[in-house]
């Protein structure tokens, strides 16, 4: 199985948080889900997830705050209304909550977007950096069938490995980090207005590859080739 996208978040469901939801061509329940973060000093955060009919007893179960699961599973985003919204996929449920390797830690390998408007600033004294990338959704037969877009945060010394990369050119990060909820505020005619982002927040950074430099290499030893053949 391709371990990319995948992850592990003990926790447990709101109470009175679950209801229906029509999402992604399909019907499933959508429910938020609190965990404490022991990478943001013990932080709790509340993500929405999403799951099957069939396992909503088991979730509902999860309501106390006592009857934790581990619930594993993946990221997904869509777009409505020219928002973006990103959840996390369940895919299985457990009780025993000590199953996960490395809880509450997803493992992307995501490639980053042409899109401009990269967020560069400091935050307490650190950098800090916001990009989106883009993670494929595969069928059984390993054919992409859809694309996710996740906004991923860099702070620190995460964000010193990726911040000289060219934004016009694409490319693909190795990572490791967690789903998290950060509420701001925005003010709109003359009013405070409390939102609330969901985001990857990338605590390691692995390899780092060039896909654009990695293609224009391709089609130059290609365009070698055809010339070489041709003589």
């Amino acid at each position: 199985m391709d371990e990319n996208n995948r992850g592990c978040i003990v926790g447990n469901v709101v109470e009175n948080s679950i209801k229906q939801a029509q999402l992604f061509g399909g019907q499933f329940y959508q429910a938020d889900f609190a965990y404490e973060n022991r990478n943001h000093q013990g932080e709790k955060f509340v993500i929405p997830v999403f799951f099957p009919e069939s396992m909503k007893k088991e979730m509902e179960e999860s309501q106390h705050p006592d009857k934790r699961v581990a619930i594993y599973g993946k990221l997904r985003s869509y777009n409505k209304d020219y928002h973006l919204y990103i959840l996390f996929q369940v895919d299985k449920v457990s009780h025993n909550i000590e199953d996960g390797r490395r809880p509450n830690i997803i493992h992307l390998k995501a490639t980053t977007t042409r899109r401009k408007g990269m967020y560069i600033g400091l935050k307490n004294g650190q950098r800090v950096m916001n990009w989106v990338c883009q993670v494929p959704e595969y069928n059984e037969n390993g054919e992409v069938v859809d694309m996710n877009f996740i906004p991923v945060v860099f702070f620190g010394s995460v964000a010193k490995k990726v911040r000289d990369l060219d934004e016009s050119s694409q490319h693909k990060i190795n990572m490791f980090g967690v789903f998290i909820n950060r509420i701001y505020a925005v003010h709109k005619n003359g009013k405070k207005i409390v939102k609330t982002a969901f985001e990857f927040y990338a605590l390691q950074v692995g390899k780092i590859e060039n896909l654009t430099k990695r293609a224009l290499e391709n089609k130059q030893n290609q365009e070698q080739d055809n010339r070489e053949n041709n003589d």
